[in-house]
């Protein structure tokens, strides 16, 4: 499987009801994320964008998001084989990502949606 993965530095200990409003807040930019790619990146006119011809690509993506020791981690990938050859390019064929922009357009709304959570979380009555 082709993915990319956001992960956040290890925090010490996180009180664990903590933990899931800010798994909630990394699911949710992930699956905005996992949007962009699809409307932004994977549909339009060729050859800037790949546009959708059968949807197989476009259906394959998937974002995951869960908790490994202190660190969260949210991943969006496929496993279409030839989605790497379109995010990277390969030789003759020009790169047309669509994983590594949509991620970059939302890693600042990902991240303000977290600190948002967290900040609701210490300012609670």
């Amino acid at each position: 499987m082709f993915k990319f993965r956001l992960i956040k530095r290890k925090i010490p200990e996180i009180p664990s009801d903590l933990e899931r409003p800010i798994m909630f807040s990394l699911k949710k930019g992930m699956f905005r994320t996992e949007r962009t790619s699809k409307q932004n990146y994977l549909s339009g006119a060729r050859p800037e964008k790949l546009g959708v011809i059968t949807g197989r690509l476009r259906n394959s993506i998937k974002t995951r998001v869960f908790k490994r020791y202190n660190k969260f981690v949210g991943e969006i990938g496929t496993n279409v084989i030839y989605g790497r050859t379109h995010e990277e390019g390969l030789g003759s064929m020009p790169k047309r990502p669509f994983l590594q922009p949509a991620l970059a357009d939302n890693i600042d709304n990902i991240t303000k949606t977290i600190e948002t959570a967290i900040i609701k979380y210490w300012n609670k009555p």
